[in-house]
């Protein structure tokens, strides 16, 4: 269906830092207009509830990025610290978009990238 952004991870040498600035910008920051003003994810995250569309994140996030996310990390616990990246972004994206988060709403994407970065940057070292 194409919810989350696809080709990000295929070039194994692009730092984890770069797909997750372009995550955080296409997912939580863009306007799409088409959805209301929200990525269609953050769309499926309002439904995932429903078995189906559950199975589909899991899908995608879970086997789709995660394992790309652990590749380029190494060290301990690699599969943990990549979750975590997905639970840091798709948690933003909910209290950016679901539950209009004061300081997150009116944060500026650079703003938050530069945090976002120094916290992936943390858990990629």
């Amino acid at each position: 269906m194409g919810e989350i952004p696809t080709g990000l991870t295929a070039d194994p040498a692009r730092p984890l830092t770069h797909i997750t600035d372009t995550l955080l910008h296409d997912v939580d920051f863009a306007d799409w207009e088409q959805f209301d003003g929200e990525h269609p994810l953050l769309v499926m995250l309002r439904s995932a509830g429903r078995p189906a569309i559950r199975d589909q994140l899991r899908t995608q996030i879970c086997e789709g990025y995660l394992p790309d996310f652990a590749e380029r990390m190494g060290g301990e616990n690699p599969a943990l610290r990549a979750e975590l990246v997905g639970a840091l972004l798709l948690g933003m994206g909910v209290m950016r978009s679901l539950l209009d988060s004061p300081a997150l709403r009116d944060a500026s994407f650079e703003e938050t990238r530069t945090l976002v970065r120094r916290l992936v940057t943390t858990l990629t070292s």
